[in-house]
C-alpha cells in the first residue's frame, strides 16, 4: 500500500521512510520484537535442541539482533554491549566458547590496550565463529563418514545386483 501510494513520485526515500515508521509503530512489530529480545535473553545453545553447527546458532543469534535492531527507533536500540551480554550468555555452557569474551579481554589487557574492553558486536559475532570452526569440522567428518559408509552400502549393493543380473545372462 506505502509503495502504491508512491508509485507517480518514485522517491524511495519517501517510501523507505514510512515503511520504517509504519514497523515502528505496528503492533505485530511490537510483539515480534518483544518475542527476538525476550528469546535472545534467554537463549542457551547448551540448552538448546539446535543440531546444526555452532556457527549457524551464532549467525542466527544475530540476525535475531539485526532484525530487533531494525525494528527500534535510535532511542531504543540495544546498545553493543548489551548485545555483546546477551550473545555471550548464550554461549555459557558450550565449553569451546563460552570463554572467547574472556581470552580477547585478557589479551586486550596484556597487550597493554588503553580500553581492554572496547570490542563491537560484529567482532565479537566473528571471534564466535571462528573458535566454533574447530568443532564444526568435527561435526562434518561425523556426517560425512556417516554419508559415506551409507554410500559405500548402497554401492555393495548395487554390484551384487550386477552379479546376479550378469550371472542371469550366463
Amino acid at each position: 500500500m506505502i509503495v502504491n501510494q508512491n508509485r507517480d513520485t518514485m522517491d524511495t526515500h519517501k517510501v523507505w521512510h514510512e515503511l520504517c515508521e509504519h514497523y515502528q509503530n505496528s503492533m505485530s512489530s511490537k510483539m515480534h520484537s518483544q518475542e527476538m529480545l525476550r528469546w535472545a535473553h534467554t537463549a542457551q545453545l547448551a540448552n538448546s535442541n539446535h543440531r546444526d553447527s555452532h556457527q549457524s546458532w551464532i549467525t542466527n543469534f544475530s540476525e535475531t539482533i539485526r532484525q530487533f535492531q531494525a525494528l527500534q527507533t535510535d532511542e531504543n536500540k540495544l546498545s553493543d554491549q548489551m548485545c555483546i551480554d546477551f550473545l555471550n550468555n548464550s554461549m555459557r555452557g558450550t565449553t569451546h566458547l563460552e570463554g572467547v569474551l574472556d581470552t580477547y579481554y585478557t589479551a586486550q589487557r596484556a597487550a597493554g590496550i588503553p580500553d581492554p574492553f572496547n570490542i563491537t558486536f560484529e567482532e565479537y559475532v566473528e571471534r564466535l565463529i571462528q573458535a566454533a570452526q574447530p568443532h564444526d569440522a568435527t561435526l562434518g567428518q561425523n556426517r560425512d563418514r556417516g554419508s559415506r559408509s551409507a554410500d559405500f552400502h548402497s554401492m555393495l549393493g548395487d554390484e551384487s545386483d550386477e552379479e546376479e543380473d550378469l550371472l542371469a545372462l550366463v
